[in-house]
């Protein structure tokens, strides 16, 4: 009974012993994970917010690059209205009007004022709003741009259509052809694009495609002969004469 209960109690004493030793070595791993993990947090809260602030921080920068290049460009606009040799007044009041209307739209205008003045007045009409009048029509720049608006929209889009039309096949024949013939090709008509001055390659067009080949309808968006015939609904002579059914 001795020689038996001696291994017994060997046994027992084991088996209740290493659960302790589990217990006492988890107890002492539960603090060090916990000081790891917030170690661990700490670092990812100082990442995201040093990620956060160089966004922040560029952002700003970028906000401050935009608008000093808005109020350059506005300076510059308004300097370059003021030293251009179109008198203003005339071209509101007409060349028959008398000095006392002059000297009324000059006032109305606010010419009589220092420049710094007139300024900010610019300012404060542009943050209304009010863009003014155009010095050669005499009419508010907000009427001649919504009057040119089509137009402009129209000639955009047909641009782009084209550039991608042309630009795409072109791009990817040239790559799929490097150093052939294609592909010098491609750069010449690329290089010539980017380098041809817009108002020169107009003219050159103007004088091939109305003067030469007759197929533009000269000055204006559609010819003499034409004008009148189509119903004029939303500005975009395309659409419109698409709509009126007249090709």
């Amino acid at each position: 009974m001795k020689s038996s209960s001696t291994p017994m109690s060997g046994i027992t004493w084991a088996t209740v012993q290493r659960p302790r030793d589990c217990v006492t070595s988890t107890s002492n791993a539960d603090p060090m994970r916990s000081i790891v993990q917030a170690k661990a947090g700490i670092t990812m809260s100082s990442a995201s917010i040093s990620f956060w602030s160089s966004r922040v921080a560029h952002g700003t920068r970028r906000s401050g690059s935009v608008a000093a290049t808005l109020f350059g460009l506005l300076l510059l606009t308004f300097f370059i209205g003021r030293v251009m040799p179109l008198d203003p007044v005339l071209a509101i009041v007409g060349p028959d009007a008398d000095a006392a209307a002059y000297a009324q739209a000059y006032q109305e205008l606010g010419l009589d004022k220092p420049l710094t003045t007139q300024f900010v007045m610019y300012l404060s009409d542009l943050l209304h709003g009010d863009l003014g009048k155009a010095l050669l029509t005499g009419h508010p720049v907000i009427d001649d741009i919504a009057r040119v608006f089509p137009a402009t929209l129209e000639l955009a889009t047909l641009a782009i259509l084209f550039g991608v039309l042309l630009g795409l096949p072109l791009g990817v024949y040239a790559a799929t052809h490097q150093g052939r013939s294609g592909d010098h090709i491609a750069r010449v008509i690329t290089l010539f694009g980017y380098s041809t001055p817009i108002f020169w390659l107009g003219m050159m067009a103007f004088l091939v495609f109305y003067a030469w080949l007759g197929w533009a309808g000269g000055v204006g968006r559609i010819g003499l002969a034409y004008d009148g015939l189509i119903e004029t609904r939303t500005g975009l002579l395309l659409i419109d004469t698409a709509l009126s059914g007249d090709w």
